[in-house]
């Protein structure tokens, strides 16, 4: 009959329990008993342990490890655990059974945290529109009282941060022919404009408006004359820019704006030995249609 070394460790739980814990551990052969409780000591550094006879083991938890030659045999509280080890290294299994006692005694617990839901950044990113837009002008004629139609397109970059933003715009328009008499002219205008836009959106209407400076190369030519002159100007003056955006999808809008230009001071237009025939207009007004990609979109947005 094989003998049993009965070694019982009495385990000083934290405060929060109400009594000591014991641990009682029945082992022969391989691994002994003192090799487990050395590694039961080193799993458990802040238990406290003493030796005591088998017969003070009520109330403990029983640990048996039964050597089985290529395996052994470890049970703990009513749970058992059979290990293979044909090789018998007897410091391995009583490591083993270590931990196995650590893991049944003291089970590991997971913790799942609640999903958290992003924090959206207050400060909001910069946006960069490209618009291309087609264009209506118009401008009363220089010498008849009447008005100038034409057409032409723009090119307009708008970058800014949620209601505000920079606006750059280039156009180009179709000559006009206005009239004194018998005599022609041909008038060219190619504005360019500079300035600041603001603007107020809720779901898929945007509303805004953009103020500015303008230049306007004015390139102004007569026709039907001995001697016909070509002259260059450049005004000068202020943009209001209205607009209204329809966003049809998160990175491309419908636009439709209405442009007044206001020169701040106008040209005469001599023809020798003619004299003057009349005054470049001191107002243009434009209607815009046109479409609007969103190259980088805003958090506003």
């Amino acid at each position: 009959m094989r003998g049993f070394l009965a070694v019982v460790f009495v385990v000083l739980a934290p405060a929060a329990h109400a009594a000591s814990m014991k641990i009682v551990i029945r082992a022969d052969g391989c691994p002994d008993a003192a090799t487990v409780a050395r590694s039961l000591s080193q799993l458990l550094p802040d238990r406290s342990i003493v030796f005591a006879p088998p017969e003070l083991s009520g109330g403990a938890v029983d640990l048996e490890i039964r050597d089985e030659g290529d395996r052994y045999r470890v049970r703990v509280a009513g749970i058992e655990k059979v290990v293979s080890d044909p090789e018998r290294r007897c410091v391995d299994r009583a490591h083993a059974s270590a931990v196995v006692v650590q893991l049944v005694l003291e089970p590991p617990t997971v913790t799942i945290a609640a999903p958290v839901a992003p924090v959206r950044s207050t400060r909001a990113r910069p946006y960069i529109d490209l618009g291309a837009s087609g264009i209506v002008g118009l401008a009363p004629d220089l010498s008849s009282g009447g008005t100038q139609w034409t057409g032409g397109a723009q090119l307009r970059l708008n970058v800014g941060r949620k209601w505000i933003g920079g606006t750059v715009g280039v156009s180009g328009f179709a000559p006009t022919n206005p009239s004194f008499g018998a005599f022609h002219y041909t008038l060219t205008r190619v504005p360019i404009d500079l300035g600041v836009y603001l603007g107020w959106r809720r779901r898929a209407v945007e509303l805004g408006g953009g103020l500015g400076l303008v230049l306007a190369p004015l390139v102004i030519r007569g026709e039907e004359l001995a001697s016909a002159q070509s002259s260059t100007r450049l005004e000068v003056g202020v943009r209001l820019r209205p607009e209204a955006r329809w966003w049809v999808r998160g990175w491309v809008a419908l636009t439709v704006a209405i442009t007044c230009d206001v020169a701040f001071r106008t040209y005469a237009l001599d023809v020798n030995p003619i004299g003057q025939l009349g005054e470049t207009p001191r107002v243009w007004t434009e209607v815009q249609l046109g479409v609007l990609f969103r190259l980088k979109k805003s958090e506003q947005f």
